[in-house]
């Protein structure tokens, strides 16, 4: 076999083993690291390592242990068909979401982590006229269907999206703040983006500008609670 068709395997099983770290990653929270990922071919006589290596795994104990039950597995196998139906990527914001919630995971700054999401969520439901308020509605109403509940992420995004746009401008972090919310901003936008792939998947139209009309009939909305 040639390094070349080598190394073209390789890349399309790492590819894949990406996917199912993502679908899992969507399916539930909790801390799952993908390992690193290497294969040695011979090339010319020599050794060459292909792969990667995954930043910032920590060595401790995890607090948040990652543990899948049979519903799970369901739930997983479910995203990773949607995300798998995304190849080639034709929806650009579905790409960018996917990219930055997976990297999320990577960060070891919890500031790094933050953005990652908000960029995340506003890739799926925000528009260059957007203000925070519209992507903070839309994210209520596509995560949640009680009125109280809507309102709790309604408030949530909103101050995340605030908070995001002074960290941009330069100003210091509020890692308190960030420290007590950032497992509900997580879960927030996981769900957004489990409920779009379903909506994806129904044959509705899931740009940001279609967005609305489609919040307002209730179709498709069937959630992907985090």
């Amino acid at each position: 076999i040639s390094a070349a068709s080598t190394e073209e395997a390789f890349l399309a099983t790492q590819a894949g083993f990406r996917e199912l770290t993502l679908a899992l990653r969507l399916s539930k929270g909790g801390q799952l690291w993908a390992p690193p990922e290497f294969l040695y071919v011979e090339v010319e006589g020599r050794a060459v390592r292909l792969g990667r290596e995954i930043p910032n795994v920590p060595s401790t104990p995890l607090d948040n242990p990652y543990i899948l039950t049979p519903e799970d597995i369901l739930t997983a196998e479910r995203l990773l068909a949607d995300i798998i139906a995304l190849h080639p990527y034709s929806d650009c914001h579905f790409e960018i979401a996917l990219d930055r919630f997976d990297q999320s995971y990577e960060r070891s700054s919890p500031v790094d982590r933050f953005i990652d999401l908000i960029v995340a969520l506003e890739a799926l439901i925000s528009e260059p006229e957007a203000i925070g308020y519209k992507v903070a509605l839309r994210s209520a109403l596509l995560t949640k269907d009680t009125l109280e509940d809507r309102r709790a992420v309604r408030d949530l995004i909103k101050t995340a999206y605030d908070k995001r746009s002074r960290v941009l401008h330069g100003e210091k972090a509020d890692r308190q703040w960030l420290e007590e919310n950032i497992e509900h901003i997580e879960g927030a936008v996981r769900t957004v983006i489990g409920s779009l792939l379903r909506i994806r998947r129904s044959g509705h139209p899931t740009e940001p500008s279609a967005l609305d009309d489609l919040l307002i009939l209730s179709q498709g909305l069937e959630r992907t609670d985090a």
